[in-house]
């Protein structure tokens, strides 16, 4: 069953995405790009963050409970949102479709991936840890 609290941040997110890429680009000031590929930049960290929306959504899911599938999804949906949002700019005035920025939402989505599943792996060692640590301090007499 779909969660609207599990998938607001996600959806919200996507939803600022879309609204920031409408913006025609004569309205984007000059000064906000300071070095060639910037934009680039700006894609990956945008699209980070959109990644670490998404697999926490589908990761709190009950039917994700199998790792490949959770990968398939989150693959399959972080790239349609960046196929999406490049499709969408060539509507926009003074705005294009580019290959590479679709490239660099991917590597943000998938960084975002990456780094949450490593937080998650390495803060539960570190969570049992502490959890022997106090239990061995408990038993002193």
């Amino acid at each position: 069953m779909f969660s609207v609290r599990l998938w607001a941040p996600f959806i919200l997110y996507y939803l600022l995405i879309t609204f920031l890429s409408h913006i025609p680009g004569d309205d984007i000031p000059t000064f906000f790009e300071p070095f060639t590929y910037f934009d680039k930049i700006v894609h990956f960290t945008i699209y980070f963050f959109l990644g670490v929306f998404l697999i926490r959504a589908l990761l709190m899911e009950k039917k994700m409970q199998r790792m490949r599938r959770t990968f398939l999804y989150f693959t399959l949906i972080s790239s349609l949102a960046a196929l999406l949002d490049e499709y969408h700019q060539y509507f926009v005035p003074m705005r294009h479709v580019d290959f590479w920025d679709f490239v660099a939402d991917c590597a943000g989505a998938f960084s975002g991936y990456g780094l949450y599943m490593f937080g998650m792996r390495f803060g539960k060692k570190v969570v049992k840890k502490k959890k022997n640590k106090n239990r061995s301090c408990d038993f002193k007499v």
